[in-house]
């Protein structure tokens, strides 16, 4: 079960990437800044990272340790998604 739910979480985060971006391989490399909780989130990028980087996407992930900064510095454009919300928060 915890390897299906680490999968799903990796395809998402990978879809979301590229839905976001619009990247295909002939466009010029594009950098994502995604802010994320240490763990899991961050480790869970850090597995797709290299599968991105064959699309033409350079993942660059940073790494927060409270819930407010992330959506602060999404709602800044200072990253380009965050990634913390866990199922039950996003069920409320």
């Amino acid at each position: 079960m915890k390897k299906k739910t680490v999968f799903g979480l990796i395809t998402s985060v990978a879809a979301a990437a590229f839905l976001f971006t619009g990247v295909s391989k002939a466009n010029a490399d594009t950098t994502l800044t995604v802010g994320a909780s240490p763990t899991p989130h961050a480790k869970i990028l850090e597995h797709v990272k290299p599968e991105l980087k064959k699309e033409g996407i350079d993942l660059k992930i940073k790494k927060y340790d409270d819930y407010i900064i992330p959506n602060k510095a999404l709602a800044n454009k200072e990253i380009d998604a965050n990634y913390f919300q866990h199922t039950p928060f996003l069920n409320n």
